[in-house]
């Protein structure tokens, strides 16, 4: 236990409690009496109460005063008026940067780090649009967007693809989504067939050869369909028109 830097020196310090005055003995706050514990403040009368506490009334309604010191650079530390028996610092810094208090950030679309100074003294967090966001209770193993749709900000999803589909470079069946990890879980890839060719005009064309999502067809041309050699396997976006 730290009993303070005057636990040796009894009687030499003096010391509030409640309504009272004491000197330091031994760590603590001893030999009480008197009624000199309650100090007054510019905006706020103090008097001993019926219990032994201090009862503050505010006063000076309005009236400039000096705040107490403060991490805040949204209000001033030097300047202030009485509000309620409080010394409210002076709005400052309006539109400028400081960084939000953790309960003032309202999810994970706006910034823990970064935020603005409003107009009645409070550190805003900024959003974060376009982000990457994640709701695993309602939409597992999928990221969303920070963005703001339909009037409302937030996370949003896309859910017209199923969980867990194939992409591109992995070239296998879907996956499954793994609620614990929130990460999908694949079965395995297998390579797509050598040089892409899944078929010829003898055996025709072999999808079946082709990654999941792919077609199997002759190679596109400028002039339309035409007679092939071999047939390939194309991811469908490969065969649109760049027009």
């Amino acid at each position: 236990m730290n009993l303070g830097t005057n636990f040796n020196n009894p009687f030499e310090y003096t010391c509030h409690a409640g309504c009272f005055t004491g000197f330091c003995v031994f760590g603590a706050c001893g030999s009480l009496g008197g009624s000199g514990g309650c100090q007054s403040t510019t905006c706020a009368a103090s008097t001993c109460g019926p219990n032994g506490q201090c009862v503050f009334t505010p006063q000076n309604e309005g009236a400039a005063c000096t705040p107490p010191l403060s991490t805040s650079v949204c209000r001033s530390g030097a300047t202030g008026t009485c509000q309620s028996g409080q010394c409210v610092g002076a709005v400052q810094n309006v539109g400028g940067f400081c960084i939000p208090e953790a309960s003032s950030v309202p999810g994970q679309c706006h910034s823990s780090t970064n935020g603005a100074c409003n107009s009645i003294g409070q550190c805003v967090p900024n959003r974060t649009t376009g982000a990457s966001c994640y709701d695993p209770g309602y939409f597992p193993c999928r990221t969303g967007e920070c963005r703001e749709q339909s009037g409302s900000y937030g996370c949003w999803f896309t859910v017209t693809d199923p969980v867990c589909a194939s992409p591109h470079d992995y070239c296998g069946p879907d996956g499954t989504c793994n609620t614990q990890t929130q990460e999908c879980e694949y079965p395995g890839p297998f390579g797509e067939p050598e040089n892409g060719i899944c078929g010829d005009p003898f055996v025709g064309p072999l999808e079946s050869l082709c990654c999941p999502g792919q077609v199997c067809v002759c190679p596109p041309s400028p002039s339309g369909p035409t007679w092939c050699v071999q047939f390939y396997c194309y991811w469908p976006e490969e065969l649109e028109s760049p027009n």
